[in-house]
């Protein structure tokens, strides 16, 4: 996996229902996953690779384990300590998964240790950042709204959340934002930046109230099986959940509910507006218009390439990519397809097939395309393939940034990793523009 895992750590997961453990048996096992888990700062990455199960030793070896700890400490800074561990849940088959947070110079990590029944290294995967020292961007003003718990809730599945909203009587517009793919907190949280608690407090200070939420995926990762998630569960219907909950808010205009996705979230925008059927207008933020699969392969050169030399690790990686690409187009993507960023095949391919473009170009739904030229992840080249689709959809609006980045930062010269550990905010112009169209589309009176 070599410089990949600059931006995907592993994630070999394990799945069950929750049995009980009892006090003992939970210390031991979180003083197993620490254990484990301070191997990385102590630099004996063979020990920690050999304590893994097969699996595992088949997912990562000592050179890969090093590099994700030098990338951690790249993107978080000097390691300090542990701060605590707490048994996030078991299942009937001995799997255990143990949440161990440790103290960075810039935050501090939340990773998932999964133990077997034997005590081995069974799963490894990143559970979120906590920022510290976040500062609120120069155009938030407090004074102007007041945020309040909001929990989104679908069937089994209740998310935390924050609604932001203006001080006043309204009623208000407001936006409910997606996220992009992986496992989110409501503050999108990369490093130290916070990029929905931006757009929140830049837009509640700009008279549009918004919703963000935890995503179900950090929240319920362990219980969720990515061989049989769908976008759908992953992301559309808790978006759809927020919006229809935000109908009967008081003070929000029920009439002007908008979403904005970033990233994933973007491509899937349209697809949330389809579900709904309600919302005044639709904002997609960095969001792929090429098929999923196709996009990673070139994410993957455009890393493994920066610095000019494509190691063994990373033509494999890339070369699986490529065999996911064709066989998704080709339609013979199966069980013994190879996973890709440690996901397996299927669920890219489904991602793949959601047809997004096609969805947005005959919805009734005014949208909001944005769009960084410096974004290497989604590039200008699905910037313009949404323009060239939507050519003739006249409540389409477009956006390109030449000096914005995925997270819609600013930054100059050739976009690499290093621009997401350093600390920003979401550019004022992007919000001024999202206020300003938001605040321009008609209400949706008429469902």
């Amino acid at each position: 996996m070599s410089r990949l895992l600059r931006h995907a750590a592993v994630a070999v997961s394990a799945f069950g229902l929750l049995t009980p453990l009892s006090l003992a048996d939970e210390d031991a096992d979180k003083a197993r996953a620490t254990a484990l888990f301070e191997m990385l700062p102590k630099g004996a990455f063979a020990e920690f690779v050999a304590a893994g199960t097969d699996q595992m030793k088949a997912a990562m070896n000592d050179k890969a384990a090093a590099q994700l700890w030098s990338q951690l400490q790249f993107q978080l800074g000097a390691y300090g300590s542990i701060v605590d561990a707490k048994l996030l849940k078991t299942d009937e088959n001995g799997m255990r998964t143990v949440t161990v947070r440790s103290r960075f110079e810039r935050g501090i990590l939340s990773m998932h240790v999964v133990l077997d029944s034997a005590d081995r290294l069974a799963g490894l995967w990143m559970g979120g950042i906590e920022a510290a020292n976040y500062e609120a961007p120069p155009y938030a003003d407090k004074d102007k709204f007041e945020e309040s718990p909001f929990t989104v809730t679908t069937g089994a599945f209740s998310l935390g959340g924050t609604l932001a909203i203006p001080k006043g009587d309204g009623p208000w517009p407001v936006v409910v934002l997606v996220h992009g793919s992986g496992p989110h907190d409501q503050d999108e949280t990369i490093a130290g930046n916070k990029p929905f608690r931006d757009l929140a407090w830049g837009l509640a200070s700009r008279g549009v109230a918004v919703v963000r939420y935890e995503k179900r995926t950090k929240k319920y990762g362990p219980q969720i099986n990515p061989d049989t998630l769908t976008l759908k569960e992953e992301t559309i219907d808790d978006a759809c959940a927020a919006a229809a909950a935000m109908r009967d808010f008081p003070k929000i205009d029920k009439h002007r509910v908008f979403v904005l996705g970033h990233s994933l979230g973007g491509m899937a925008a349209p697809l949330i507006a389809e579900q709904d059927g309600h919302l005044a207008g639709a904002i997609l933020m960095a969001g792929n218009a090429r098929p999923l699969c196709e996009v990673i392969v070139e994410q993957l050169e455009y890393l493994s390439g920066l610095d000019g030399d494509v190691d063994a690790d990373e033509q494999t990686a890339i070369d699986a990519s490529k065999e996911l690409a064709a066989a998704s187009r080709e339609n013979r993507v199966d069980d013994e397809t190879p996973a890709v960023l440690n996901c397996p095949a299927v669920y890219w391919d489904r991602l793949s097939r959601a047809d997004q473009v096609a969805v947005a170009a005959r919805l009734d739904t005014p949208l909001l395309v944005l769009q960084g030229a410096r974004d290497y992840q989604v590039t200008t080249e699905d910037f313009n393939l949404w323009r060239e689709r939507l050519a003739k959809k006249r409540n389409t609006t477009f956006r390109l940034y030449d000096d914005l980045n995925h997270l819609m930062m600013t930054g100059k010269g050739k976009a690499t990793p290093a621009d997401y550990s350093m600390v920003g905010h979401v550019d004022v112009k992007v919000v001024n523009d999202i206020a300003d169209w938001v605040k321009r589309q008609p209400p949706n009176e008429g469902k």
